[in-house]
């Protein structure tokens, strides 16, 4: 058989410890790299995916399959934090097979193209907005092995010679029904504890924190009911009996809410779900419709109890009506999973106290699961892009360490290090008084130490020191470069 049409898609493994035990602890599917697979193999190819994430799936799995398949394209899906060991991905292939498309896409290539096309080992980067198409025509270029086919394709990045060439951005899908929904098959579903279903794409939120609201491609569009209840048919019939709903906003209109949910409770009995919403799209006859169609578990982020502070990060809602929210949703039977930021601009130590004391009190009285982050100044993000405008200022351009649990900034009244001591602090004080004593196994089985610093290590890839006094402020770029052979 010809390895002509054969299409590798990569979802590469985190860069330091603490990355791969959030992955491994996660462990969920690679659902962007599912729906390029059943795009491109709607056009004819054949396509395959390797979840790095997944266990045992190492650098050696990786050359293997590559041998193997021989493809002509090979696909990574590249969040911040992923981005290094992408990179070195990438020069394996290069170095197996110079000829070898090496495509970039997801949040992160989208808004730092060109450092990622200067390291020599990418050809093209899909920018922001739907992929499928995109990616289906590189696909075409390359079966072809006609770069200049891509000065034609609508929302790539890509080099001609020491030239940068962007192409004009292309037109979001205005019919999602229209996109295949994922290849399910190509995955192997025992792998991850929940699938994950997209009804639909775009978010209402503007956070700052947030690089997915910016621009165009933050206009909400929505999958058919129908559409959405054909996708978890398919699941339900192969036995998943519990599913999450990957939307940024689940809830994004009453009417359809009480439509998709009514499908739920009187197709798929036996169904349980869980999903992400926003405080103030959320009303308590919403949480009502929600449980009888069977939601077990909603994530709300909460970020901050100070008023100031939700009112600045574009948050319409006050603590008074989270907690109605949580105590409705105790009652019902939802558990509520709370997020919350270590490190917004403006506040002080007391006032992240503050908000800690507070999430306590819900963890206790209404068995809400609280988890804290420490603001990551993501590429795209407003906060990362123009930190200056915040008083914010960021000390590692690393993006090893750019994971939500590692101090990559300082603010006008908080050091690195004292975010890093603080979310250090309270992680551990939530997880001793947890009745969950989930996360206190980590410490158990050696995966972390006391103070809540990873301990395990892997010999697949080169990693990051873990908690250094001082981080790498060195670019990206630069430091692959240099090694790129």
């Amino acid at each position: 058989m010809s390895a002509a049409k054969n299409v590798l898609l990569v979802n590469p493994p985190a860069s330091t410890p603490i990355g791969m035990v959030c992955a491994a602890t996660i462990l969920i599917p690679p659902m962007g790299l599912a729906y390029l697979a059943a795009t491109v193999r709607r056009a004819g190819y054949r396509p395959s995916i390797l979840d790095m994430r997944a266990p045992g799936n190492g650098k050696a799995r990786f050359v293997e399959e590559f041998e193997r398949l021989r493809p002509r394209v090979v696909g990574f899906s590249v969040m911040t934090d992923f981005v290094t060991n992408a990179l070195r991905l990438a020069r394996i292939v290069k170095r197996l097979d110079p000829g070898c498309w090496v495509v970039f896409g997801g949040p992160h290539p989208g808004y730092r193209a060109e450092e990622i096309l200067h390291t020599g080992v990418v050809d093209v980067v899909a920018i922001k907005g739907d992929g499928e198409t995109v990616f289906r025509e590189i696909c075409d270029a390359a079966q072809e092995g006609d770069r200049a086919q891509l000065a034609g394709i609508s929302g790539v990045v890509y080099r001609d010679g020491e030239e940068i060439i962007r192409t004009p951005a292309r037109g979001l899908s205005t019919d999602l029904d229209q996109i295949p929904w994922p290849a399910w098959d190509v995955l192997r579903l025992q792998d991850y504890n929940v699938p994950l279903v997209h009804s639909t794409r775009g978010c209402v939120g503007h956070c700052k924190f947030c690089c997915e609201g910016v621009g165009a491609v933050n206009r909400l569009r929505f999958r058919s009911v129908d559409h959405v209840t054909e996708e978890i048919d398919y699941l339900y019939r192969r036995g998943v009996r519990m599913l999450s709903f990957s939307d940024d906003n689940f809830v994004s209109g009453r009417k359809r809410l009480e439509e998709l949910c009514g499908a739920l409770a009187g197709r798929f009995p036996g169904l349980r779900w869980t999903c992400e919403t926003r405080v103030d799209t959320t009303s308590l006859d919403n949480l009502r419709v929600m449980a009888e169609a069977g939601c077990r578990s909603i994530h709300f982020g909460v970020e901050s109890i100070s008023k100031k502070t939700l009112d600045e990060l574009g948050k319409r809602y006050h603590l008074d009506q989270v907690v109605e929210r949580v105590a409705l949703a105790q009652e019902l039977g939802i558990t509520s999973f709370l997020t919350f930021v270590i490190g917004l601009p403006g506040e002080t130590e007391e006032q992240v106290r503050d908000t800690f004391a507070t999430a306590m009190e819900l963890k206790k009285k209404y068995k809400a699961i609280c988890a804290f982050s420490i603001l990551t100044p993501y590429p795209g993000s407003e906060y990362g892009d123009h930190p200056e405008r915040y008083g914010i200022t960021i000390h590692s351009r690393n993006y090893d360490f750019y994971n939500t649990i590692t101090a990559v900034i300082s603010t006008r009244h908080l050091s690195q290090r004292q975010l890093q001591n603080l979310h250090c602090e309270l992680t551990m004080e939530s997880m001793a008084t947890s009745e969950d004593r989930d996360a206190l196994r980590l410490v158990e089985r050696g995966l972390i130490n006391e103070l809540g610093r990873v301990t395990i290590v892997q010999d697949n890839f080169k990693f990051a020191p873990d908690y250094p006094d001082k981080l790498p402020a060195e670019p990206l770029a630069e430091e692959i470069a240099a090694s790129a052979v």
